[in-house]
């Protein structure tokens, strides 16, 4: 049973008697005071609650630990899983969605050369020597690669020296077998003339089957190619590597990662982060016309590129997380925490044992949404999070432990 005072203190029945003896004055708003409890001789200790003291009207209704409880249940999960759009994507990765960098999602799509994920982009220059790493390489590796020097194999994910001169096998030479099929015969340039694949119609591309190899899910990233430009005539995009986010499709963010070259003369790196944002678009202006070595690399926080082996591009990444996302984090947990320490008190719990309770309950249900929030594409889970709702759970617990007061 609960009553509310005339100055709007809530009193709340603690006891396992299903009301308390008060004397009549105290169920008619009688001024607030302390009064003596008596219990059943079987109950050791009368527990008197306190909320919300200040501002609750004569009307409203008290709420019992248990109720703060699960309006804190409803609270955290409204404020961290709406829109509720969960996604049956078979390839999420744990470590990946918990990174402390804004990583490349795994997404499971094929790799395509010469063509983007709905074939109306289509690649109209010549390339060749395609390499994909996942792990970021230094400038000396990139420079190294502008003079035909020796690749180093470590962490490569495929290799494409596109060197075959005939046939419809593209070879991965990295030992990954990420072999690739040529559609509607591209051209291929003869060894001497350095190889490569020239694309001259629109449906022309080469498809290479997914693998874990090529599903890179990393904040580390590096991908090189030679290319001969042709400046678009019809103002389309065109893309030279692409890793489609959804297959068939340039639904955003479009692409896991990919390499286009726009309509305006710019090359540009593009790649999908584990919270379904697009990253990009990082430009740099390369030669038109001639063959000219290019590499984007990524480090989970920076993004760089390169032209014949010189840096050209340098951006920052911002962070996956915002200070008023924490202040945020900090606060969401605080009811939930504040009913579980409350109903642990009711039970004449010790003071400690209720704040550690409540803590573990709120750290664990945060591992449980951060967890839930790897298959909803619109939200970013973060060990960082957990660390706030932790922390925010704590402020509850302790809040509500030392309000509780016990009468002997």
């Amino acid at each position: 049973m609960s009553l509310a005072g005339e100055n709007g203190c809530a009193y709340v029945d603690r006891c396992t008697n299903s009301r308390w003896n008060l004397p009549p004055e105290a169920q008619n708003g009688a001024p607030r005071r302390e009064r003596k409890m008596r219990s059943s001789p079987k109950q050791r200790s009368n527990l008197l609650y306190e909320v919300f003291c200040t501002s609750l009207p004569k009307s409203s209704l008290v709420l019992s630990p248990g109720r703060i409880t699960l309006l804190g249940v409803a609270l955290i999960l409204g404020g961290t899983l709406f829109p509720y759009n969960f996604s049956s994507n078979n390839f999420v990765s744990l470590k990946n969605s918990f990174g402390l960098f804004n990583a490349i999602r795994l997404r499971g799509n094929d790799l395509l050369i010469g063509a983007d994920g709905k074939f109306r982009q289509p690649f109209k220059g010549s390339v060749r020597d395609i390499r994909i790493y996942n792990r970021t390489l230094a400038a000396a590796e990139i420079h190294g690669a502008t003079i035909n020097a020796r690749p180093d194999l470590a962490d490569i994910a495929a290799s494409y020296p596109l060197d075959e001169e005939t046939g419809t096998i593209v070879r991965d030479t990295s030992g990954n077998g990420n072999h690739g099929v040529l559609v509607n015969g591209a051209e291929w340039i003869e060894k001497a003339r350095g190889g490569g694949l020239r694309f001259n119609r629109s449906d022309q591309y080469v498809r290479v089957r997914n693998s874990p190899s090529i599903d890179i899910a990393t904040s580390s990233f590096s991908i090189l190619m030679w290319v001969n430009l042709k400046n678009s005539t019809d103002g389309i995009d065109q893309a030279v590597v692409a890793k489609p986010w959804r297959a068939d499709s340039m639904q955003y963010p479009f692409y896991q990662y990919g390499v286009e070259f726009a309509a305006n003369g710019t090359l540009n790196f593009y790649f999908g982060d584990s919270s379904g944002r697009l990253r990009g678009a990082f430009r740099m202006r390369p030669h038109i016309g001639i063959w000219t070595h290019v590499a984007f690399t990524y480090d989970g926080r920076l993004v760089r590129g390169y032209i014949d082996g010189r840096e050209n591009l340098a951006v920052v990444i911002g962070e996956r997380w915002h200070p008023r996302d924490i202040l945020v984090n900090l606060l969401l947990f605080v009811p939930f925490a504040f009913g579980v320490a409350g109903m642990m008190r009711e039970r004449a719990a010790p003071q400690l044992q209720a704040i550690l309770v409540a803590l573990a309950s709120g750290c664990l249900l945060s591992l449980g949404v951060e967890t839930a929030q790897c298959w909803l594409p619109t939200r970013d889970p973060s060990l960082v999070d957990v660390a706030a709702n932790t922390i925010s759970a704590a402020l509850g617990a302790v809040w509500s432990a030392n309000r509780m007061r016990i009468e002997k």
